[in-house]
């Protein structure tokens, strides 16, 4: 998460962690230059600044093991190779949607 700073001026609730950073390819999110990112006069409702419309979407996947495991869950959530021994039951068949049975991308 990146922190912001929407109320900087304000002596309350200042500073807040947001993940819209990463989701705005397009916006200059220190458009004034004094390294407070976010920040609602100076980075926001000005040309090139902040402007809140996704490019992407940015999503967390919480995961509490090892680098190993996760390495192995983070590969897993690309492909999903099917063998001829699993049952493709309706919990996992929308797992499959634009792969073939050995998780190949089909268009």
């Amino acid at each position: 998460m990146k922190m912001c700073w929407p109320r900087r001026g304000e002596s309350e609730y200042r500073e807040t962690p947001t993940d819209y950073f990463y989701a705005d390819l397009t916006g200059n999110w220190d458009k004034d230059g004094d390294q407070y990112y976010g920040e609602y006069t100076g980075d926001w409702g000005v040309a090139g600044g902040v402007d809140f419309a996704p490019e992407v979407y940015v999503g967390r996947i919480p995961f509490y093991g090892s680098y190993t495991d996760l390495a192995a869950h983070a590969i897993g959530g690309v492909a999903f190779p099917v063998s001829a021994k699993v049952e493709i039951t309706a919990e996992v068949k929308w797992r499959l949607a634009g792969h073939d049975a050995d998780g190949v991308a089909v268009d």
